[in-house]
Protein backbone atom coordinates (compact mmCIF):
# COMPACT_ATOMS: atom_id res chain seq x y z
CA UNK A 1 0.00 0.00 0.00
CA UNK A 2 2.83 2.42 0.84
CA UNK A 3 4.20 2.25 -2.72
CA UNK A 4 0.78 3.31 -4.01
CA UNK A 5 0.54 6.22 -1.58
CA UNK A 6 3.75 7.66 -3.01
CA UNK A 7 1.91 8.06 -6.31
CA UNK A 8 -1.14 9.62 -4.69
CA UNK A 9 -0.41 12.60 -2.45
CA UNK A 10 1.20 15.88 -3.43
CA UNK A 11 0.80 19.24 -1.70
CA UNK A 12 0.59 22.78 -3.04
CA UNK A 13 2.04 25.89 -1.47
CA UNK A 14 -1.29 26.92 0.03
CA UNK A 15 -1.85 23.61 1.72
CA UNK A 16 -4.20 22.12 -0.90
CA UNK A 17 -3.24 18.73 -2.33
CA UNK A 18 -2.85 17.87 -5.99
CA UNK A 19 -2.92 14.38 -7.52
CA UNK A 20 -0.41 12.55 -9.69
CA UNK A 21 -1.85 10.95 -12.90
CA UNK A 22 -0.55 7.57 -11.81
CA UNK A 23 -2.64 7.67 -8.62
CA UNK A 24 -4.96 4.69 -8.19
CA UNK A 25 -8.43 6.18 -8.41
CA UNK A 26 -9.97 3.90 -5.83
CA UNK A 27 -7.52 5.14 -3.16
CA UNK A 28 -8.50 8.76 -3.71
CA UNK A 29 -12.21 7.87 -3.68
CA UNK A 30 -11.76 6.09 -0.37
CA UNK A 31 -10.03 9.15 1.09
CA UNK A 32 -12.70 11.55 -0.21
CA UNK A 33 -15.53 9.42 1.15
CA UNK A 34 -13.92 9.00 4.58
CA UNK A 35 -14.18 5.24 4.41
CA UNK A 36 -12.09 2.85 6.57
CA UNK A 37 -9.64 2.48 3.69
CA UNK A 38 -8.55 6.08 4.26
CA UNK A 39 -7.74 5.34 7.89
CA UNK A 40 -5.63 2.39 6.89
CA UNK A 41 -3.78 4.58 4.39
CA UNK A 42 -3.12 7.21 7.05
CA UNK A 43 -1.71 4.56 9.36
CA UNK A 44 0.62 3.50 6.56
CA UNK A 45 1.83 7.07 6.08
CA UNK A 46 2.77 7.39 9.74
CA UNK A 47 5.41 4.71 9.04
CA UNK A 48 6.93 6.57 6.09
CA UNK A 49 10.52 7.63 6.34
CA UNK A 50 12.00 10.96 5.37
CA UNK A 51 13.66 9.60 2.23
CA UNK A 52 10.40 8.48 0.63
CA UNK A 53 8.55 11.74 1.23
CA UNK A 54 11.43 13.78 -0.15
CA UNK A 55 11.52 11.46 -3.19
CA UNK A 56 7.89 12.36 -3.72
CA UNK A 57 8.74 16.04 -3.59
CA UNK A 58 11.45 15.53 -6.22
CA UNK A 59 8.92 13.83 -8.47
CA UNK A 60 6.65 16.87 -8.70
CA UNK A 61 9.54 19.36 -8.88
CA UNK A 62 9.43 19.43 -12.71
CA UNK A 63 5.90 20.83 -12.89
CA UNK A 64 5.34 22.59 -9.57
CA UNK A 65 8.65 23.67 -8.01
CA UNK A 66 6.74 26.03 -5.74
CA UNK A 67 4.78 23.07 -4.36
CA UNK A 68 7.89 21.02 -3.67
CA UNK A 69 9.75 23.94 -2.08
CA UNK A 70 6.84 24.88 0.19
CA UNK A 71 6.35 21.30 1.31
CA UNK A 72 10.06 20.88 1.92
CA UNK A 73 10.27 24.06 4.04
CA UNK A 74 7.20 23.02 6.01
CA UNK A 75 8.70 19.65 6.89
CA UNK A 76 12.07 21.17 7.77
CA UNK A 77 10.36 23.72 10.04
CA UNK A 78 8.45 20.97 11.84
CA UNK A 79 11.51 18.81 12.32
CA UNK A 80 13.10 15.87 10.57
CA UNK A 81 11.67 12.99 12.55
CA UNK A 82 9.56 10.34 10.86
CA UNK A 83 6.62 11.14 13.11
CA UNK A 84 6.53 14.83 12.05
CA UNK A 85 6.81 13.87 8.40
CA UNK A 86 3.95 11.39 8.70
CA UNK A 87 1.72 13.85 10.59
CA UNK A 88 2.36 16.58 8.05
CA UNK A 89 1.21 14.38 5.19
CA UNK A 90 -1.67 13.04 7.28
CA UNK A 91 -3.01 16.58 7.73
CA UNK A 92 -2.56 17.24 4.03
CA UNK A 93 -4.74 14.23 3.22
CA UNK A 94 -7.61 15.63 5.27
CA UNK A 95 -7.62 18.92 3.33
CA UNK A 96 -10.27 19.54 0.59
CA UNK A 97 -9.51 17.73 -2.65
CA UNK A 98 -9.46 19.96 -5.78
CA UNK A 99 -9.14 18.76 -9.37
CA UNK A 100 -6.18 16.54 -10.24
CA UNK A 101 -3.24 17.87 -12.21
CA UNK A 102 -0.83 16.13 -14.48
CA UNK A 103 2.68 15.42 -13.30
CA UNK A 104 5.80 15.00 -15.37
CA UNK A 105 6.90 11.63 -16.82
CA UNK A 106 9.38 11.44 -13.97
CA UNK A 107 6.48 10.36 -11.76
CA UNK A 108 6.38 7.06 -13.61
CA UNK A 109 10.11 6.49 -13.22
CA UNK A 110 10.38 7.16 -9.49
CA UNK A 111 12.26 3.96 -8.87
CA UNK A 112 15.20 5.37 -10.83
CA UNK A 113 15.58 8.49 -8.64
CA UNK A 114 17.57 8.38 -5.38
CA UNK A 115 17.41 11.59 -3.34
CA UNK A 116 19.02 13.07 -0.29
CA UNK A 117 17.05 14.86 2.42
CA UNK A 118 17.16 18.17 0.49
CA UNK A 119 15.60 16.62 -2.59
CA UNK A 120 18.82 16.42 -4.63
CA UNK A 121 19.97 13.33 -6.49
CA UNK A 122 22.01 11.07 -4.28
CA UNK A 123 24.57 9.09 -6.26
CA UNK A 124 25.83 7.26 -3.19
CA UNK A 125 23.03 4.67 -3.38
CA UNK A 126 23.24 1.69 -5.75
CA UNK A 127 20.18 0.40 -7.65
CA UNK A 128 20.04 -2.91 -9.56
CA UNK A 129 17.16 -3.62 -11.92
CA UNK A 130 16.30 -4.99 -15.35
CA UNK A 131 16.73 -2.71 -18.35
CA UNK A 132 13.14 -3.34 -19.45
CA UNK A 133 9.93 -4.78 -18.05
CA UNK A 134 9.50 -7.09 -21.05
CA UNK A 135 11.90 -8.87 -23.42
CA UNK A 136 11.08 -10.61 -26.70
CA UNK A 137 12.73 -13.50 -28.50
CA UNK A 138 11.84 -16.01 -31.18
CA UNK A 139 11.84 -19.69 -30.47
CA UNK A 140 14.56 -20.29 -33.06
CA UNK A 141 17.05 -18.12 -31.16
CA UNK A 142 17.57 -20.93 -28.63
CA UNK A 143 18.85 -18.47 -25.98
CA UNK A 144 17.38 -15.31 -24.45
CA UNK A 145 19.72 -12.60 -23.11
CA UNK A 146 18.14 -10.53 -20.34
CA UNK A 147 20.01 -7.33 -19.47
CA UNK A 148 20.47 -6.22 -15.84
CA UNK A 149 21.74 -2.72 -15.04
CA UNK A 150 23.40 -1.21 -11.98
CA UNK A 151 22.88 2.53 -11.42
CA UNK A 152 23.95 5.15 -8.91
CA UNK A 153 27.17 4.44 -7.02
CA UNK A 154 29.00 1.72 -8.95
CA UNK A 155 32.34 2.04 -7.15
CA UNK A 156 31.68 -0.89 -4.84
CA UNK A 157 30.98 -4.60 -5.04
CA UNK A 158 27.36 -5.77 -5.52
CA UNK A 159 25.67 -9.18 -5.72
CA UNK A 160 22.10 -10.16 -6.57
CA UNK A 161 20.39 -13.50 -7.07
CA UNK A 162 17.90 -14.17 -9.86
CA UNK A 163 15.41 -16.92 -10.74
CA UNK A 164 12.97 -17.73 -13.55
CA UNK A 165 9.32 -18.46 -12.80
CA UNK A 166 6.64 -20.13 -14.91
CA UNK A 167 3.77 -18.20 -16.44
CA UNK A 168 2.14 -19.48 -19.65
CA UNK A 169 5.52 -20.94 -20.62
CA UNK A 170 6.57 -23.91 -18.52
CA UNK A 171 10.13 -24.79 -17.52
CA UNK A 172 11.36 -27.92 -19.25
CA UNK A 173 8.90 -27.45 -22.10
CA UNK A 174 9.53 -23.96 -23.50
CA UNK A 175 12.61 -22.83 -21.59
CA UNK A 176 15.21 -24.15 -19.17
CA UNK A 177 14.70 -23.12 -15.56
CA UNK A 178 17.58 -20.81 -14.66
CA UNK A 179 18.74 -19.35 -11.38
CA UNK A 180 22.02 -18.02 -10.10
CA UNK A 181 23.90 -14.97 -8.87
CA UNK A 182 25.17 -11.87 -10.66
CA UNK A 183 28.36 -10.32 -9.27
CA UNK A 184 29.11 -6.69 -10.15
CA UNK A 185 32.72 -5.69 -9.72
CA UNK A 186 33.63 -2.03 -9.07
CA UNK A 187 32.69 0.26 -11.99
CA UNK A 188 30.76 -2.57 -13.67
CA UNK A 189 27.29 -1.47 -14.73
CA UNK A 190 25.83 -4.18 -16.99
CA UNK A 191 25.28 -7.92 -16.67
CA UNK A 192 23.40 -10.42 -18.79
CA UNK A 193 21.31 -13.43 -17.77
CA UNK A 194 21.24 -16.12 -20.46
CA UNK A 195 18.17 -18.38 -20.48
CA UNK A 196 18.10 -21.36 -22.90
CA UNK A 197 14.94 -21.56 -25.04
CA UNK A 198 13.57 -24.99 -25.99
CA UNK A 199 12.29 -25.54 -29.55
CA UNK A 200 8.94 -27.29 -29.38
CA UNK A 201 7.10 -29.10 -32.13
CA UNK A 202 3.81 -27.74 -33.37
CA UNK A 203 2.12 -24.39 -33.05
CA UNK A 204 1.65 -22.94 -29.56
CA UNK A 205 1.44 -19.17 -30.09
CA UNK A 206 3.13 -16.64 -27.79
CA UNK A 207 4.22 -17.91 -24.37
CA UNK A 208 5.88 -15.97 -21.56
CA UNK A 209 7.71 -16.52 -18.29
CA UNK A 210 9.07 -14.22 -15.56
CA UNK A 211 12.59 -13.43 -14.43
CA UNK A 212 12.94 -11.98 -10.94
CA UNK A 213 15.76 -10.39 -8.97
CA UNK A 214 15.62 -11.59 -5.36
CA UNK A 215 15.96 -9.61 -2.18
CA UNK A 216 17.56 -12.58 -0.46
CA UNK A 217 21.38 -12.46 -0.38
CA UNK A 218 21.38 -8.98 -1.96
CA UNK A 219 24.77 -7.33 -1.31
CA UNK A 220 25.81 -3.72 -1.82
CA UNK A 221 22.71 -2.47 -3.61
CA UNK A 222 18.94 -2.03 -3.54
CA UNK A 223 16.45 -3.42 -6.05
CA UNK A 224 14.49 -1.11 -8.33
CA UNK A 225 10.96 -0.53 -7.11
CA UNK A 226 9.30 -1.80 -10.31
CA UNK A 227 11.94 -3.35 -12.56
CA UNK A 228 13.09 -6.04 -10.14
CA UNK A 229 10.87 -8.34 -12.20
CA UNK A 230 10.62 -8.70 -15.97
CA UNK A 231 8.74 -10.83 -18.49
CA UNK A 232 10.17 -12.78 -21.40
CA UNK A 233 7.85 -13.40 -24.35
CA UNK A 234 8.79 -16.31 -26.60
CA UNK A 235 7.30 -15.86 -30.06
CA UNK A 236 6.52 -19.04 -31.98
CA UNK A 237 7.06 -18.43 -35.70
CA UNK A 238 5.40 -21.72 -36.70
CA UNK A 239 2.31 -21.31 -38.86
CA UNK A 240 -0.97 -22.92 -37.87
CA UNK A 241 -1.42 -25.85 -38.02
CA UNK A 242 2.03 -26.61 -39.51
CA UNK A 243 4.60 -24.86 -41.69
CA UNK A 244 3.71 -26.80 -44.85
CA UNK A 245 1.56 -23.99 -46.27
CA UNK A 246 3.39 -21.12 -44.61
CA UNK A 247 4.16 -19.43 -47.94
CA UNK A 248 0.45 -18.89 -48.57
CA UNK A 249 0.13 -17.00 -45.28
CA UNK A 250 3.00 -14.54 -45.64
CA UNK A 251 0.90 -11.68 -46.98
CA UNK A 252 -1.96 -12.41 -44.57
CA UNK A 253 -4.56 -12.07 -47.32
CA UNK A 254 -7.75 -14.08 -47.65
CA UNK A 255 -6.80 -14.95 -51.23
CA UNK A 256 -3.61 -16.62 -50.01
CA UNK A 257 -5.53 -18.69 -47.49
CA UNK A 258 -8.10 -19.76 -50.08
CA UNK A 259 -5.33 -21.04 -52.36
CA UNK A 260 -4.33 -23.68 -49.80
CA UNK A 261 -5.53 -27.16 -50.91
CA UNK A 262 -8.32 -28.09 -48.51
CA UNK A 263 -7.52 -31.78 -48.18
CA UNK A 264 -3.85 -31.02 -47.63
CA UNK A 265 -4.76 -28.47 -44.95
CA UNK A 266 -7.03 -31.03 -43.28
CA UNK A 267 -4.23 -33.60 -43.20
CA UNK A 268 -1.89 -31.06 -41.62
CA UNK A 269 -4.51 -30.30 -38.98
CA UNK A 270 -4.80 -34.01 -38.18
CA UNK A 271 -1.02 -34.16 -37.79
CA UNK A 272 -1.09 -31.08 -35.53
CA UNK A 273 -3.57 -32.78 -33.19
CA UNK A 274 -1.73 -36.09 -33.14
CA UNK A 275 1.42 -34.31 -31.92
CA UNK A 276 -0.45 -33.59 -28.68
CA UNK A 277 0.14 -36.65 -26.44
CA UNK A 278 -3.23 -36.31 -24.67
CA UNK A 279 -5.14 -36.10 -27.94
CA UNK A 280 -3.08 -38.88 -29.54
CA UNK A 281 -3.62 -41.26 -26.64
CA UNK A 282 -7.35 -40.49 -26.48
CA UNK A 283 -7.71 -40.90 -30.24
CA UNK A 284 -6.10 -44.34 -30.24
CA UNK A 285 -8.31 -45.55 -27.40
CA UNK A 286 -11.42 -44.11 -29.06
CA UNK A 287 -10.59 -45.85 -32.35
CA UNK A 288 -10.26 -49.15 -30.49
CA UNK A 289 -13.67 -48.65 -28.89
CA UNK A 290 -15.20 -47.94 -32.30
CA UNK A 291 -13.77 -51.20 -33.60
CA UNK A 292 -15.46 -52.97 -30.69
CA UNK A 293 -18.69 -51.44 -31.99
CA UNK A 294 -17.91 -52.87 -35.43
CA UNK A 295 -17.32 -56.31 -33.94
CA UNK A 296 -20.65 -56.08 -32.13
CA UNK A 297 -22.25 -55.11 -35.44
CA UNK A 298 -20.78 -58.23 -37.09
CA UNK A 299 -21.93 -60.37 -34.15
CA UNK A 300 -25.49 -59.10 -34.65
CA UNK A 301 -25.33 -59.97 -38.34
CA UNK A 302 -24.38 -63.56 -37.55
CA UNK A 303 -26.95 -63.80 -34.75
CA UNK A 304 -29.72 -62.52 -37.03
CA UNK A 305 -28.95 -65.12 -39.70
CA UNK A 306 -28.65 -67.84 -37.05
CA UNK A 307 -31.93 -66.77 -35.44
CA UNK A 308 -33.88 -66.85 -38.71
CA UNK A 309 -32.29 -69.84 -40.45
CA UNK A 310 -31.60 -72.16 -37.52
CA UNK A 311 -33.84 -71.41 -34.55
CA UNK A 312 -36.97 -70.34 -36.46
CA UNK A 313 -36.11 -71.94 -39.82
CA UNK A 314 -38.05 -75.19 -39.40
CA UNK A 315 -40.38 -75.33 -36.44
CA UNK A 316 -41.20 -79.01 -37.04
CA UNK A 317 -37.62 -80.12 -36.35
CA UNK A 318 -35.35 -79.61 -33.38
CA UNK A 319 -32.80 -76.84 -34.09
CA UNK A 320 -29.18 -77.71 -34.55
CA UNK A 321 -28.05 -75.29 -31.88
CA UNK A 322 -24.59 -74.15 -31.03
CA UNK A 323 -24.87 -75.33 -27.42
CA UNK A 324 -28.09 -77.29 -26.99
CA UNK A 325 -30.78 -78.81 -29.19
CA UNK A 326 -33.50 -76.97 -27.29
CA UNK A 327 -35.11 -74.00 -29.03
CA UNK A 328 -35.80 -72.04 -25.85
CA UNK A 329 -32.25 -72.52 -24.59
CA UNK A 330 -30.82 -71.31 -27.86
CA UNK A 331 -32.99 -68.19 -27.65
CA UNK A 332 -31.57 -67.48 -24.22
CA UNK A 333 -28.05 -67.85 -25.63
CA UNK A 334 -28.82 -65.40 -28.43
CA UNK A 335 -30.30 -62.85 -25.99
CA UNK A 336 -27.27 -63.08 -23.68
CA UNK A 337 -24.94 -62.77 -26.68
CA UNK A 338 -26.60 -59.45 -27.42
CA UNK A 339 -26.98 -58.08 -23.88
CA UNK A 340 -23.53 -58.72 -22.41
CA UNK A 341 -21.52 -57.00 -25.20
CA UNK A 342 -24.06 -54.16 -25.21
CA UNK A 343 -23.44 -53.50 -21.52
CA UNK A 344 -19.70 -53.47 -22.22
CA UNK A 345 -20.18 -50.97 -25.05
CA UNK A 346 -22.26 -48.75 -22.77
CA UNK A 347 -19.43 -48.67 -20.22
CA UNK A 348 -16.78 -47.98 -22.90
CA UNK A 349 -18.80 -45.16 -24.43
CA UNK A 350 -19.06 -43.46 -21.04
CA UNK A 351 -15.30 -43.83 -20.50
CA UNK A 352 -14.67 -42.50 -24.00
CA UNK A 353 -16.10 -39.14 -22.97
CA UNK A 354 -13.32 -38.79 -20.35
CA UNK A 355 -10.41 -39.26 -22.75
CA UNK A 356 -10.26 -35.55 -23.73
CA UNK A 357 -10.03 -36.03 -27.48
CA UNK A 358 -12.21 -33.05 -28.30
CA UNK A 359 -11.57 -31.17 -25.05
CA UNK A 360 -7.77 -31.11 -25.24
CA UNK A 361 -7.78 -30.19 -28.92
CA UNK A 362 -10.37 -27.48 -28.37
CA UNK A 363 -8.43 -26.03 -25.42
CA UNK A 364 -5.27 -25.84 -27.53
CA UNK A 365 -7.03 -23.81 -30.19
CA UNK A 366 -8.97 -21.56 -27.80
CA UNK A 367 -6.11 -20.63 -25.48
CA UNK A 368 -3.80 -20.04 -28.46
CA UNK A 369 -6.39 -17.70 -30.00
CA UNK A 370 -6.64 -15.80 -26.72
CA UNK A 371 -2.84 -15.52 -26.45
CA UNK A 372 -2.65 -14.17 -29.98
CA UNK A 373 -5.33 -11.60 -29.27
CA UNK A 374 -3.66 -10.45 -26.05
CA UNK A 375 -0.39 -9.93 -27.91
CA UNK A 376 -1.86 -8.02 -30.85
CA UNK A 377 -0.86 -4.42 -31.42
CA UNK A 378 -3.46 -1.77 -30.65
CA UNK A 379 -3.96 -1.24 -34.38
CA UNK A 380 -4.65 -4.91 -35.03
CA UNK A 381 -6.88 -5.23 -31.99
CA UNK A 382 -8.96 -2.21 -33.07
CA UNK A 383 -9.92 -3.97 -36.33
CA UNK A 384 -11.68 -6.76 -34.41
CA UNK A 385 -15.17 -6.48 -33.00
CA UNK A 386 -15.92 -8.13 -29.64
CA UNK A 387 -18.35 -10.42 -31.46
CA UNK A 388 -15.55 -11.68 -33.72
CA UNK A 389 -13.53 -12.83 -30.73
CA UNK A 390 -16.56 -14.34 -28.97
CA UNK A 391 -17.67 -16.36 -32.01
CA UNK A 392 -14.13 -17.48 -32.77
CA UNK A 393 -13.89 -18.87 -29.23
CA UNK A 394 -17.36 -20.35 -28.82
CA UNK A 395 -18.35 -21.45 -32.33
CA UNK A 396 -15.50 -21.53 -34.83
CA UNK A 397 -12.99 -23.30 -32.60
CA UNK A 398 -15.60 -25.91 -31.64
CA UNK A 399 -16.53 -26.40 -35.30
CA UNK A 400 -12.89 -26.79 -36.36
CA UNK A 401 -12.22 -29.42 -33.69
CA UNK A 402 -15.40 -31.46 -34.00
CA UNK A 403 -15.92 -31.21 -37.77
CA UNK A 404 -12.25 -31.25 -38.66
CA UNK A 405 -10.71 -33.72 -36.22
CA UNK A 406 -13.27 -35.61 -34.14
CA UNK A 407 -15.03 -36.53 -37.36
CA UNK A 408 -11.80 -38.33 -38.33
CA UNK A 409 -12.64 -40.97 -35.72
CA UNK A 410 -16.13 -41.36 -37.21
CA UNK A 411 -14.59 -41.68 -40.68
CA UNK A 412 -12.27 -44.45 -39.49
CA UNK A 413 -15.21 -46.21 -37.85
CA UNK A 414 -17.29 -46.13 -41.05
CA UNK A 415 -14.41 -47.35 -43.21
CA UNK A 416 -13.95 -50.34 -40.93
CA UNK A 417 -17.73 -50.83 -40.89
CA UNK A 418 -17.59 -51.37 -44.66
CA UNK A 419 -14.72 -53.81 -44.16
CA UNK A 420 -16.79 -55.60 -41.50
CA UNK A 421 -19.67 -56.06 -43.95
CA UNK A 422 -17.21 -57.28 -46.58
CA UNK A 423 -15.79 -59.87 -44.17
CA UNK A 424 -19.30 -61.00 -43.24
CA UNK A 425 -20.26 -61.49 -46.89
CA UNK A 426 -17.05 -63.44 -47.41
CA UNK A 427 -17.28 -65.71 -44.35
CA UNK A 428 -21.02 -66.24 -43.82
CA UNK A 429 -21.51 -68.79 -46.67
CA UNK A 430 -18.91 -71.06 -45.10
CA UNK A 431 -20.33 -70.63 -41.58
CA UNK A 432 -23.93 -71.35 -42.55
CA UNK A 433 -23.18 -73.90 -45.31
CA UNK A 434 -24.57 -71.80 -48.15
CA UNK A 435 -23.44 -71.09 -51.66
CA UNK A 436 -21.40 -67.90 -52.16
CA UNK A 437 -23.20 -64.98 -53.82
CA UNK A 438 -20.73 -62.74 -55.68
CA UNK A 439 -23.55 -60.38 -56.59
CA UNK A 440 -23.81 -59.40 -52.90
CA UNK A 441 -20.44 -57.64 -53.17
CA UNK A 442 -21.65 -55.29 -55.90
CA UNK A 443 -23.59 -52.85 -53.62
CA UNK A 444 -20.78 -52.91 -51.11
CA UNK A 445 -18.15 -51.99 -53.70
CA UNK A 446 -20.37 -49.49 -55.52
CA UNK A 447 -21.30 -47.46 -52.43
CA UNK A 448 -17.92 -45.65 -51.96
CA UNK A 449 -17.74 -44.81 -55.69
CA UNK A 450 -21.19 -43.25 -55.55
CA UNK A 451 -20.66 -41.39 -52.27
CA UNK A 452 -17.31 -39.84 -53.24
CA UNK A 453 -18.48 -37.90 -56.34
CA UNK A 454 -21.60 -36.77 -54.46
CA UNK A 455 -19.50 -35.23 -51.66
CA UNK A 456 -17.26 -33.47 -54.17
CA UNK A 457 -20.25 -32.01 -56.02
CA UNK A 458 -21.97 -30.86 -52.84
CA UNK A 459 -18.88 -29.43 -51.16
CA UNK A 460 -19.05 -25.92 -52.64
CA UNK A 461 -22.77 -25.58 -51.95
CA UNK A 462 -22.43 -26.85 -48.38
CA UNK A 463 -19.50 -24.57 -47.53
CA UNK A 464 -21.23 -21.53 -49.03
CA UNK A 465 -24.46 -21.99 -47.10
CA UNK A 466 -22.56 -22.60 -43.86
CA UNK A 467 -20.55 -19.41 -44.45
CA UNK A 468 -23.74 -17.40 -44.99
CA UNK A 469 -25.21 -18.81 -41.79
CA UNK A 470 -22.07 -18.01 -39.78
CA UNK A 471 -22.02 -14.42 -41.04
CA UNK A 472 -25.68 -13.97 -40.13
CA UNK A 473 -24.95 -15.30 -36.63
CA UNK A 474 -21.94 -12.97 -36.35
CA UNK A 475 -24.23 -10.06 -37.19
CA UNK A 476 -26.54 -10.95 -34.29
CA UNK A 477 -23.66 -11.09 -31.81
CA UNK A 478 -22.24 -7.81 -33.12
CA UNK A 479 -25.61 -6.04 -32.78
CA UNK A 480 -26.11 -7.32 -29.25
CA UNK A 481 -22.58 -6.27 -28.28
CA UNK A 482 -23.07 -2.76 -29.66
CA UNK A 483 -26.44 -2.49 -27.94
CA UNK A 484 -24.89 -3.29 -24.57
CA UNK A 485 -22.00 -0.88 -25.14
CA UNK A 486 -24.18 2.00 -26.32
CA UNK A 487 -27.20 1.54 -24.10
CA UNK A 488 -26.95 5.01 -22.58
CA UNK A 489 -27.11 6.62 -26.03
CA UNK A 490 -30.01 4.39 -27.08
CA UNK A 491 -31.97 5.21 -23.96
CA UNK A 492 -31.03 8.89 -24.00
CA UNK A 493 -32.25 9.41 -27.55
CA UNK A 494 -35.29 7.11 -27.11
CA UNK A 495 -34.18 4.68 -29.83
CA UNK A 496 -35.39 1.48 -28.20
CA UNK A 497 -38.23 0.77 -30.71
CA UNK A 498 -35.97 1.45 -33.70
CA UNK A 499 -33.26 -0.76 -32.29
CA UNK A 500 -35.68 -3.64 -31.65
CA UNK A 501 -37.00 -3.39 -35.23
CA UNK A 502 -33.43 -3.36 -36.53
CA UNK A 503 -32.59 -6.40 -34.42
CA UNK A 504 -35.68 -8.26 -35.70
CA UNK A 505 -34.45 -7.87 -39.26
CA UNK A 506 -31.04 -9.27 -38.31
CA UNK A 507 -32.59 -12.26 -36.53
CA UNK A 508 -34.92 -12.85 -39.49
CA UNK A 509 -31.95 -12.97 -41.87
CA UNK A 510 -30.23 -15.48 -39.58
CA UNK A 511 -33.33 -17.68 -39.35
CA UNK A 512 -33.62 -17.79 -43.15
CA UNK A 513 -29.94 -18.66 -43.54
CA UNK A 514 -30.25 -21.34 -40.86
CA UNK A 515 -33.28 -22.88 -42.58
CA UNK A 516 -31.45 -22.98 -45.92
CA UNK A 517 -28.46 -24.58 -44.22
CA UNK A 518 -30.63 -27.23 -42.55
CA UNK A 519 -32.22 -28.09 -45.90
CA UNK A 520 -28.82 -28.56 -47.55
CA UNK A 521 -27.55 -30.71 -44.67
CA UNK A 522 -30.71 -32.82 -44.62
CA UNK A 523 -30.39 -33.51 -48.35
CA UNK A 524 -26.79 -34.55 -47.77
CA UNK A 525 -27.86 -36.92 -44.98
CA UNK A 526 -30.50 -38.58 -47.14
CA UNK A 527 -28.10 -39.48 -49.95
CA UNK A 528 -26.70 -42.57 -48.22
CA UNK A 529 -30.13 -44.03 -47.25
CA UNK A 530 -31.35 -43.46 -50.81
CA UNK A 531 -28.34 -45.26 -52.30
CA UNK A 532 -28.76 -48.14 -49.85
CA UNK A 533 -32.48 -48.45 -50.56
CA UNK A 534 -32.01 -48.42 -54.34
CA UNK A 535 -29.19 -50.98 -54.24
CA UNK A 536 -31.14 -53.31 -51.95
CA UNK A 537 -34.22 -52.97 -54.14
CA UNK A 538 -32.19 -53.74 -57.24
CA UNK A 539 -30.52 -56.74 -55.57
CA UNK A 540 -33.90 -58.06 -54.44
Amino acid sequence: MASKIVDVICCSSNGEPIMSPVAPQYVQEEIDAGRPEAERIEGEILRWDKQRILSLMKTIMGERPDVAEALQQEFIKNGTGEENFGKGVQETMRAPQPARQLASPAAVEMDQVVLDERGNENESVTIIQFSSDVFFCEELERCMAVDVKRMGDVSGHSEVRYVTRDATAKAGHKYVHTEGKLIFEPEERDKTIEIPIIKTTGWVGVLEFDVELLQEELVGASLGRYLFKSRVKVIDTTAWPTDKHKDHLKDGSTEGIMRIPKWSLLREYWKFNLENPVVRRGTLKTCLVEQVHNLYFMLNLFLNVYLIDTIFGNLDEAPRGLITQNRESELVVVVLARLIPFALLHYLDIEKLKWKVGGASRMTVQKSLLRRYLNYTEESRSTLQPGDVIMAMNRDSVSVVHDGYVSLVALIKNVFRLLTIFVFQLVSPAVFNKDPRPLAFVPLCAFPFLLGPFLVCRQARTLHIQSVTDKAQDAIVERVSKTVQNYSLIAGYNQRPALVAWFERVVGAFNKALTDSDIVMKNNEYFSPWVTLVLVAGYT
